[in-house]
């Protein structure tokens, strides 16, 4: 997140998860447990990103490094 919306920053690789970054938990009375998302991401520009997080360059397993370097070679 600290480089989303920062020009020139590239990302490769897979999507996200997704999941939230802020839960907090609060123990219900008979004992079970709430968990409720208190916090999502935001970038630089405020933006606030909700589900997965998506690559500019999709690429899979060990070829993410491989497209990195090669988009770097380039700038």
């Amino acid at each position: 997140m600290a480089f989303r919306g920062r020009s020139g920053a590239r990302f490769y690789g897979g999507a996200s998860y997704g999941f939230s970054t802020g839960d907090e938990s609060f123990r219900l009375p008979d004992g079970a447990l709430l968990v409720i998302t208190s916090a999502r991401f935001a970038d630089r520009t405020g933006a606030v990103h909700q589900g997965p997080l998506l690559p500019d360059v999709p690429t899979a397993g060990p070829d993410a490094l491989g497209a990195a370097l090669t988009g770097l070679g380039r700038q």
